[in-house]
């Protein structure tokens, strides 16, 4: 397959993506357009979500105090990985659902408009039989998700936890239309250890 036009987001993991899978494309002898980093394909702030509001919430809800004090008491083992996701998941999910809210931190539904843009701004001009790859990560590909198949906020905050690593999702679309074609798919990993999520 090939792209009349290739998009990243900011980071430099999702450019880095990027020149990997370009270098693969030029050493097969392949056409592959110079990317054009879009920086409404960064993730949410999700370090400053937690941050931010996990002091608060541990306040108001005595199970997210518990959360942050069974983390505090741990050392980085496989049961302070599965604490802290428990306690990332409670904050997001409040967070996402308006229960808090900062005017230093974009929200929820500021960031799913911020990937809209994004989306609008990579289809611009590609409809029809034109290609588009875009390298970003979960959030960003949820927030597309919504987009094709009017989820709820909370469902988009859901599905962000399901993409693998380097998975790869499709989308068909023409002008003012978006729809889903694959979702998390991993074609491309041939092995079982290569399957990782974030």
């Amino acid at each position: 397959m090939t792209f009349d036009r290739v998009f990243t987001g900011p980071r430099r993991r999702q450019i880095r993506t990027a020149e990997v899978v370009g270098d693969a494309y030029r050493a097969a002898g392949a056409p592959w357009p110079e990317p054009v980093v879009l920086p409404e394909f960064d993730e949410f702030q999700a370090e400053d979500v937690i941050r931010e509001f996990t002091p608060l919430l541990a306040e108001r809800h005595p199970h997210i105090r518990a959360l942050v004090e069974a983390l505090r008491s741990l050392d980085g083992s496989e049961a302070s990985k599965e604490i802290f996701g428990e306690l990332f998941r409670e904050v997001t999910s409040r967070w996402v659902k308006g229960e808090v809210d900062s005017p230093a931190l974009e929200s929820w539904e500021g960031f799913c408009e911020r990937v809209r843009r994004g989306v609008e701004s990579a289809c611009d001009g590609s409809a029809g039989t034109t290609r588009a790859v875009v390298f970003s990560s979960a959030g960003p590909t949820a927030a597309t998700v919504r987009m094709a198949l009017d989820l709820s906020a909370l469902s988009t905050l859901e599905l962000s936890w399901r993409p693998r690593n380097s998975s790869v999702s499709e989308f068909v679309f023409s002008v003012g239309r978006l729809g889903l074609q694959t979702f998390n798919t991993i074609p491309h990993l041939d092995a079982p250890s290569l399957v990782t999520l974030w």
